[in-house]
């Protein structure tokens, strides 16, 4: 799993230079040398920007030129010894470039010729990228984009340029006041193809840096973590003593279909009176419900909010047929990676009555059968 940190924008380079920033991306050489007729030479070296260290690379392609057109570049990397896969990466990539600028001249794809993203070493660049990220599930931050214009060969232009703009389409991003261009359109046809705008839960092993001109950018290499840091959730606290027990459990009848769990403790008040100390976890968009719902149906004139962090394991409900009839379980991923199992309750409830047998004899065997397939 890859997730890239673009908080200062992201180009080409700068995404490889911070894969090969990491111990297991170092090499590449070897597995760009696929062009017929060329040579690959890979350039890196240690930079540092704001007292980061990381890393800066550019790529030099000798031998056969490239052509500037879509069927060219197809034809040039389709020729090449690259796998199916970073071969089929390489051309989507393009495609989406040659896309976005067939969109943003008014002309069809077929017309539209790459200069500068065309030339070998763009295209060994692009290659890279989807060589070091080869089986890798990957995510990026929410691209930032500068304003103002800039000066190019076909006059002054808008920031960030109609290009990014275009292929950007679709994707959340954030606008900033840098008046520079802070995400190319290679990079952004890189992380709009490879992966998704998301911040994941893993388990990091590795971290590399990359430099590009005057800025630079983070990766996070590891594997999907087996639990979740899920946010925050609000906890509700409230005492009563002057509710009856049939009013309480109306109330738990009505807050059970907002909040996500609830509990009631047995506790003495002031005056030795006893009562009952109620609480209620909500996460934030039942949250207004939850706090109406305990207003109207209780006796309490306040409540004490606590936001709070939390740690859940991955789970997923799945329907399996028993022996004893359908029943949903629970699946719950603990972090050695064992599967720890729950049949649902209610299900339970349901089929024991159906069965003549107990709840646990039910529980037995149905977690006996769904173990053995």
């Amino acid at each position: 799993m890859i997730y890239f940190d673009c908080f200062q924008g992201a180009s080409a380079d700068m995404l490889c230079g911070a894969l090969m920033d990491s111990a297991s991306c170092s090499r590449i050489e070897d597995s760009l040398n696929a062009f017929r007729g060329t040579k690959i030479t890979v350039h890196r070296e240690k930079s540092r920007i704001n007292g980061i260290s990381g890393t800066k690379v550019s790529f030099k392609l000798e031998g056969n030129k490239a052509p500037a057109d879509f069927e060219g570049i197809k034809n040039f990397v389709e020729s090449s010894s690259l796998e199916k896969e970073t071969i089929k990466k390489v051309i989507d990539t393009y495609s989406e470039i040659f896309r976005a600028e067939a969109a943003v001249h008014g002309i069809k794809l077929q017309q539209v010729k790459l200069h500068e993203l065309s030339v070998p070493r763009k295209i060994a660049e692009i290659s890279a990228f989807h060589i070091l990220t080869q089986g890798q599930e990957i995510f990026f931050s929410m691209p930032l984009l500068g304003c103002g214009t800039a000066e190019t060969a076909h006059g002054r232009i808008p920031i960030p340029s109609p290009a990014t703009a275009e292929i950007l389409k679709g994707v959340g991003v954030s606008f900033t006041q840098s008046e520079k261009e802070m995400v190319t359109p290679s990079a952004a046809a890189l992380l709009k193809v490879s992966g998704r705008s998301a911040r994941p839960d893993m388990l990091v092993s590795e971290i590399g840096y990359g430099i590009g001109k005057s800025s630079i950018l983070r990766v996070f290499i590891g594997e999907k973590a087996l639990y979740s840091q899920a946010g925050c959730i609000t906890e509700i606290e409230f005492n009563i003593d002057d509710m009856t027990p049939e009013d309480i459990a109306f109330f738990t009848e009505k807050i059970s279909l907002s909040a996500v769990d609830f509990w009631i403790t047995p506790v003495v008040m002031k005056k030795s009176r006893p009562g009952h100390l109620i609480t209620i976890l909500a996460d934030e968009k039942n949250l207004e419900a939850v706090q109406n719902i305990i207003f109207e149906n209780t006796t309490t004139a306040g409540i004490r909010l606590k936001n709070t962090g939390r740690s859940v394991l991955k789970r997923e409900t799945v329907d399996y047929k028993t022996s004893l009839g359908a029943c949903r379980i629970k699946k719950y991923i603990l972090p050695s990676g064992k599967v720890r199992i729950k049949p649902e309750y209610d299900d339970l409830k349901q089929l024991a009555g159906k069965n003549n047998i107990s709840i646990e004899q039910a529980r037995e065997k149905i977690t006996t059968e769904f173990n053995k397939k």
